[in-house]
């Protein structure tokens, strides 16, 4: 069985963690490297840097925002206060992708 997904998703959960900020300078540089990585390998995405960029921040607005479902629901449902300090850097990151869904005038469905 393969299992298909944005090819941002992975990162967003290595270089946008809930619980660790990293510059977004710093940030980019590392997308730029595995973008060039992925190229070179011969992984056919046919993205230049600006797209595989937004790739990522749709990717991460997805992450993110149910991120904070999960945190929520560990708090109303279950009780569990500890995941309640990790909020405001996941709310942060949300707020980061603002841009990226106003360049995003439609969203399809697949499948």
């Amino acid at each position: 069985m393969r299992v298909a997904g944005p090819i941002g998703y992975d990162l967003v959960s290595l270089l946008e963690d809930c619980y660790v900020s990293w510059p977004r300078a710093r940030v980019l540089d590392w997308l730029e490297t595995h973008r060039q990585q992925l190229q070179s390998a011969g992984a056919g995405f046919g993205a230049d840097s600006a797209e595989f960029v937004r790739w990522f921040d749709l990717a991460g607005l997805q992450r993110h925002i149910k991120v904070l479902g999960i945190f929520a629901r560990l708090w109303y449902r279950d009780g569990k206060s500890a995941y309640l300090s990790d909020l405001p850097l996941t709310l942060e990151y949300v707020a980061r992708r603002r841009g990226a869904l106003r360049r995003t005038r439609r969203i399809q469905c697949v499948g």
